[in-house]
């Protein structure tokens, strides 16, 4: 259950469809910029997606480098 005043995550379609697709470009480094021509979706678009990825704990991002969390988003997917 919820805290009074805390929100609960919503995902939206095209978070997944973000976080699938850096999942089966393994070895591939993307930016926000790469992300959002190939997916045809501005770049606001793609870097809201990967902040609720990264909060759903789909997508870890550190110095720069978007990784998914591959057991986690099998997971997700799944159910």
């Amino acid at each position: 259950m919820l805290a009074i005043g805390e929100k609960q995550l919503v995902l939206k379609p095209q978070d997944l469809l973000v976080a699938l697709k850096i999942a089966v470009n393994r070895g591939r480094e993307f930016t926000l910029t790469e992300l959002s021509t190939e997916l045809n979706m501005a770049v606001s678009v793609v870097h809201g997606s990967i902040r609720r990825n990264e909060q759903a704990r789909l997508v870890s991002r550190s110095a720069g480098n978007i990784r998914v969390m591959r057991s986690s988003l099998r997971e997700f997917t799944i159910h």
